[in-house]
């Protein structure tokens, strides 16, 4: 009977460790909607721009901030560029974080 129990306590411990053990459980909790924009990045950029903003089939953001400022960039992300990039991929909130993120990229 012990033996049984304690494969219970075991395998639930399991489960719980299993289903409850990411980092990002805690990352979203706060009461504000803001979005990450590294995530964003991630998701909507990096497919394009090369996994570390290198450059890829668009081109590189790694030091975008150099050269344009966060008005610039959230324009561009907003409006998409002449044969290139495509409007409208992130809502306006997130194209302000993004923006406001890549312009830090010097």
């Amino acid at each position: 009977m012990k033996k049984v129990f304690f494969g219970v306590v075991l395998g639930a411990t399991m489960l719980l460790a299993a289903c409850g053990g990411s980092d990002e459980a805690g990352k979203n909790s706060g009461t504000t909607a803001e979005p990450d924009a590294a995530q964003l990045a991630e998701q909507k950029c990096m497919g394009c721009h090369g996994k570390n903003l290198e450059g890829g089939s668009a081109p590189a953001l790694d030091k975008i901030g150099a050269d344009k400022t966060e008005e610039e960039i959230a324009t561009i992300i907003k409006e998409g560029t002449k044969g290139g990039m495509p409007a409208g991929l992130v809502k306006d909130d997130e194209a302000e974080q993004l923006a406001k993120w890549l312009a830090e990229k010097k």
